[in-house]
């Protein structure tokens, strides 16, 4: 089987189509959740994306494996999912953009390759390729381009999303919006320039936080069209496959006083948009909560592979043949916070009210 996880950074379920957004975003992730299995409640471990990927492949808390930074693997005792299923004979690789990602001692150890790749038509030639080339595997394409700061989309997409009249308004006096949406920015400027948002030293008006607002829905939408190529060529080149789209987090635009990610734990941080396409097999809306951490169990029970050791992660493999799936608590941590959801309630507290982990 090729199992192929679709991750696009910083996208937020709530400006897709098929999660209800009235903007026409994404006709392409709509029509695979149409046909796919759709999770209404998919909650990331995590509000940014190292603590939160690890995580995922590791199918245990954030808080579990104490990772503080990008040059830090997860340590060798913790089973990680690509490296299971490396020695079942699978063939894995992570292909992105994210020097985060590609670190030679930290994430991208875990893969037996590794692809610095960007999202253009070469992309495509080179995913065919690989996927061609390899009956089972196991593949993680992150993509941080357009939907993660800066959105710097070509303006055609944006003119799309844009209310009448908005640019003008804007035009190229925003400091702050220059910074978010343009590549000129080195990563440091756009970084100084959130954390300027977010300290109150800048003011972000109404006009340019809608502006940025269409950036980013025009960067969902050029990204859609990827994601669109990047599903028909697995379908076309695999016997059978697993093909996982999910963001590591999501992305605020003040709704709670913050601008960006990693800095709360309020939904549009850490709900995340999860959409699988199992083979073509099913096709079905989940209500109940499932976190991302789940997905390492979840692959080995598909895969029928048994596991003999400790995880915090839990298998909804159950619905793919209508089985009953129970509503769960869901975690996420971003230090100093902690967040606990049980269905429609939720709270938020710090890490210092806990002794140690093990309370935590």
């Amino acid at each position: 089987m090729n199992i192929c996880i679709l991750l696009i950074d910083c996208l937020r379920p709530d400006h897709l189509g098929c999660y209800g957004y009235q903007r026409k975003t994404s006709p392409n992730i709509d029509a695979i959740a149409e046909n796919g299995v759709l999770f209404e409640n998919g909650i990331a471990q995590a509000n940014w994306t190292y603590p939160s990927v690890n995580s995922m492949i590791s199918g245990r808390y954030p808080s579990v494996l104490q990772l503080s930074w990008i040059d830090q693997r997860i340590n060798r005792n913790f089973p990680v999912l690509p490296e299971f299923l490396s020695e079942r004979g699978y063939h894995t690789a992570i292909f992105s953009n994210f020097k985060v990602l590609l670190s030679p001692n930290s994430f991208s150890s875990h893969f037996k390759e590794k692809r610095n790749l960007k999202l253009n038509e070469d992309t495509l030639s080179v995913f065919k390729d690989w996927i061609g080339s390899h009956h089972n595997s196991f593949l993680i394409f992150h993509t941080g381009e357009y939907v993660h700061e800066p959105y710097s989309v070509d303006k055609r997409y944006v003119y799309n999303f844009l209310e009448e009249g908005l640019e003008s308004k804007i035009g190229v006096t925003s400091e702050a919006v220059r910074a978010l949406t343009s590549e000129k920015f080195d990563s440091n400027k756009i970084r100084n320039t959130v954390r300027k948002i977010n300290r109150g030293m800048v003011k972000l008006t109404k006009d340019e936080l809608n502006y940025l607002i269409a950036c980013y829905d025009a960067g969902i939408n050029y990204v859609d069209d990827f994601v669109g190529k990047i599903y028909e060529i697995l379908r076309e080149e695999s016997r059978e496959y697993l093909f996982v789209l999910m963001a590591d987090h999501g992305q605020a635009f003040l709704e709670h006083g913050r601008f960006g990610h990693g800095y709360s734990l309020y939904d549009e941080v850490i709900k995340v948009p999860l959409i699988i396409d199992y083979s073509n097999k099913y096709s079905l809306k989940v209500t109940e909560t499932v976190q991302l951490m789940d997905l390492f169990p979840t692959i080995c029970d598909i895969l029928g592979y048994r596991i003999n050791f400790k995880i915090d992660g839990t298998s909804f493999a159950s619905v793919f043949n209508k089985g009953e799936l129970k509503e769960r608590i869901a975690v996420s941590e971003g230090y100093p916070y902690l967040s606990i959801r049980n269905k429609n309630y939720k709270l938020i507290s710090t890490y210092t009210k806990f002794w140690s982990y093990r309370e935590l």
